[in-house]
């Protein structure tokens, strides 16, 4: 049996620029951080949950209280929530993957999975909004875990749980990010990387396997 597991984020959804700009803003009004011209890759843990520990204790020089969080996380959703609803252009699908998640739902024996760096929320916002299907399908995010390592062995176990299997004969994760990329590496999990901007930032760390979209599914099949 083989679990697939899906990124979001730039794998699935084209909603990198949008998120980043609605986290941005959100710092902005929260705390009056402005976030400018910064490289994600810098940080330890590049998920939303992992992000804002690491800055918000880098500005205060102490870690954020639970309220903190969920203030933060209130003002992140509503950005989201405005951008959707005034450029849904923003929230489109990458090439494809709508087609190919519903494909491999109903035509293949793959299994089916998101691990996404993004909290629960504005995951299925993004997946809806691109008419991505995820009903029923095993998911986890960083609403608890901040570390990608742990977002993605839990949506394992969740899947085994719900695919009534004790073990994947095959795992392999589908992500956009460097981040994506070293962390499968340190799991051992086999990786494919999405491309959707052909920037070859995953090339050049010497991914094999790269796909620009999932418009051709045989192409990524084989691949598989």
């Amino acid at each position: 049996m083989t679990l697939l597991i899906f990124d979001i984020d730039g794998t699935l959804t084209d909603t990198k620029e949008v998120d980043d700009d609605c986290f941005i803003s959100a710092f902005c009004d929260e705390y009056n951080i402005a976030l400018k011209n910064i490289d994600w890759t810098t940080f330890t843990n590049v998920t939303d949950y992992g992000l804002f520990l690491d800055i918000y204790s880098s500005a205060f020089n102490k870690k954020p209280t639970e309220n903190d969080r969920l203030n933060f996380q209130r003002r992140f959703f509503e950005y989201l929530d405005i951008q959707l609803k005034s450029n849904p252009e923003k929230f489109k699908s990458v090439n494809g993957a709508s087609t190919f998640i519903n494909y491999c739902l109903d035509h293949t024996n793959f299994k089916i999975a998101f691990a996404t760096g993004g909290w629960q929320y504005s995951a299925n916002l993004k997946l809806q909004a691109a008419d991505i299907f995820n009903v029923g399908i095993p998911i986890s995010s960083c609403d608890i875990l901040f570390r990608r390592q742990d977002i993605i062995l839990e949506v394992i176990e969740k899947s085994k749980y719900h695919y009534k299997t004790q073990t994947f004969d095959t795992i392999i994760y589908f992500g956009d990010g460097v981040w994506d990329y070293k962390t499968t590496s340190e799991l051992e999990i086999e990786f494919i990387g999405v491309d959707i901007n052909n920037d070859k930032k995953l090339e050049t760390l010497g991914v094999k396997n790269i796909i620009n979209d999932f418009t051709d599914i045989v192409k990524v099949l084989s691949i598989v």
